[in-house]
Formats: C-alpha cells, sequence, structure tokens
C-alpha cells in the first residue's frame, strides 16, 4: 500500500535537494499534481517520460498510475540520474509501477511499442521537435503529450511550440505552471472537419 505522507515528504526532500543543488530540473509540486491529475483523468494505463532526472516527476506520476492500475517507462541518458530515479522510486514504494531506461532517448524511442496513454517531456530542450516527432507513432487519440520549461526557455522551445500550433491534429494549451507547460492533445477528428470543410 502506498504511504501518502511518506511520499509527499520525499517529494519535498527531493524537490528542495533540485533547488539546492541544481542540474535536476524537477517539474515542481504544481506541475506535479497537474501530471498526476491528468493520469487519473485519463484513467492512464501507459505513461511515458523523457527525462526521469531523479525520479521526482516519476513519483507524481506512479503514484497516481497506482489508482488506475498503470504503468511507466521514463527514459533517462545520464547513468547517474537514471539510478537516482530508481533509488527514489524504491524509497516511495513505487518501483514496480516504472521502468527507468537508461541512454539516448532518440534510439529508445524507435524501438519503444505503444501506445501511450500520456507522454511527459522534460529533457534536452532543442530535442523537443525530435521527441515529438518520435513519440508521434506511439500516442493514439486523446491521449496528451506535455512538455515543459516553454515559458522558461523560449528560445530552446520556440521550434516545437511552433511546430504544435501549426498541427491541425493537436489541440495545446500552454499553463502558466512552473517554467511552462504546455499540453497537446491527439485530435484527429479535428482535422477530418478541416478537412471535410475545405
Amino acid at each position: 500500500m502506498v504511504d501518502a505522507r511518506a511520499i509527499d515528504d520525499l517529494l519535498n526532500e527531493l524537490y528542495e535537494f533540485g533547488r539546492q543543488q541544481g542540474g535536476m530540473w524537477n517539474v515542481g509540486p504544481e506541475g506535479g499534481e497537474l501530471l498526476a491529475w491528468l493520469v487519473r483523468l485519463l484513467k492512464a494505463q501507459r505513461v511515458l517520460e523523457i527525462g526521469a532526472s531523479n525520479g521526482y516527476s516519476a513519483i507524481w506520476i506512479a503514484r497516481a498510475l497506482s489508482d488506475t492500475g498503470g504503468e511507466m517507462v521514463s527514459l533517462e541518458l545520464d547513468p547517474v540520474k537514471a539510478e537516482m530515479a530508481r533509488a527514489n522510486l524504491k524509497r516511495a514504494g513505487l518501483e514496480s509501477l516504472v521502468t527507468v531506461v537508461e541512454g539516448p532517448a532518440l534510439a529508445t524511442l524507435q524501438v519503444l511499442g505503444g501506445p501511450f496513454d500520456l507522454v511527459f517531456v522534460d529533457a534536452d530542450k532543442h530535442h523537443y521537435p525530435d521527441y515529438l516527432a518520435a513519440v508521434r507513432p506511439l500516442v493514439a487519440e486523446g491521449s496528451i503529450i506535455v512538455a515543459d520549461n516553454i515559458i522558461s526557455h523560449p528560445e530552446a522551445t520556440a521550434e516545437y511550440r511552433s511546430i504544435v500550433e501549426r498541427d491541425p491534429t493537436l489541440d495545446n494549451v500552454l499553463l502558466d505552471i512552473g517554467d511552462g507547460l504546455y499540453l497537446s492533445r491527439i485530435n484527429s477528428e479535428r482535422s477530418s472537419r478541416s478537412d471535410d470543410s475545405s
């Protein structure tokens, strides 16, 4: 059974550690709450994370997945961070719900099977367009892709934002939460309606 209070304490510890040490790029409490809310809203069975860091966001997501009966794959390039994520997920008692895959995300995405109900992208900002292209075959109608740092890194994420805003199969909303979360929902019906009206 998930110990909610112990997990809350761990999340606070990890977030403070990230703020003091730097380099963790955690999504923050509000972002974590949003991700958990999306998991429950979608009744998600499979979630993909690109950029595990120290496992902070994975813990938020996995705790919600314990309610939906789902599971998660989290990708991390840095072996030190991958090991931190595994250790912290174990501390949270959620390690059975998350598979942390170490290595280049784009290479892993090429062999990863879908579909995923929710995708969270929080890695190298300049590669967001590449991650999006690799993820599109792995998501279906109604799935949601969340990209972090859209407001804090406007230049690095400008191309990604331009791509999703031009895509007629995506419904998009930018939320001023944390460093800026951009939500894109797959809506192929929107594209079909546009085609019918032309």
